[in-house]
C-alpha cells in the first residue's frame, strides 16, 4: 500500500462520516418539533398525531371534542402554547355523526365549517386527546 492509497481511505473514511453526521442533524432537525410538543402534550400521542393523517378528537374544557387530521406544529406566542392542526371535514357523514350522536349523546363534535382546514388552538383548553376512528 502506498502512501496516496492511505490517502484515499482516509478521505473515504472522513467523507463517510460527514455522511452519517448529516443523517443524524437532518434526523434531529425533523424530530425536533415533536421532542418540543411531547414536553408539553401527553407524549402518548403527540407522535402518533404529529406524523400521521388520521381522524383525532381533542376533549376541550368546553365539553365539545374537536375533530382534528394531524397536528402540524407547538407554538409558543402570545397567550400561551398554540397547536397548529388541520379539522377533519364531514366527520364520518352525517349519517354516521347523526348514529354516533344517539349512542353518545352527550358527545359533541366540532368539524371544519368550511374548506378552510387549517386551525391554532391555545393548548390549555384541551383536557384530553384520543383517536375516533377504529384502525
Amino acid at each position: 500500500m502506498t502512501d496516496n492509497d492511505d490517502a484515499v481511505i482516509l478521505n473515504q473514511a472522513e467523507e463517510q462520516w460527514r455522511i452519517e453526521k448529516q443523517a443524524e442533524e437532518d434526523w434531529r432537525t425533523e424530530r425536533e418539533p415533536i421532542d418540543r410538543a411531547q414536553a408539553i402534550l401527553p407524549a402518548w400521542f403527540v407522535d402518533r398525531m404529529m406524523t400521521d393523517n388520521w381522524v383525532f378528537g381533542l376533549l376541550l374544557v368546553t365539553g365539545q371534542t374537536l375533530v382534528i387530521d394531524n397536528i402540524q406544529q407547538i407554538r409558543y406566542g402570545a397567550g400561551g402554547t398554540w397547536i397548529d392542526a388541520t379539522m377533519h371535514q364531514d366527520f364520518l357523514g352525517p349519517r354516521a355523526s347523526a348514529g354516533m350522536k344517539t349512542r353518545h349523546p352527550w358527545l359533541t363534535l366540532m368539524t371544519a365549517p368550511t374548506s378552510r382546514l387549517k386551525i391554532s388552538i391555545n393548548a390549555e383548553h384541551v383536557v384530553a386527546a384520543f383517536e375516533l376512528a377504529d384502525t
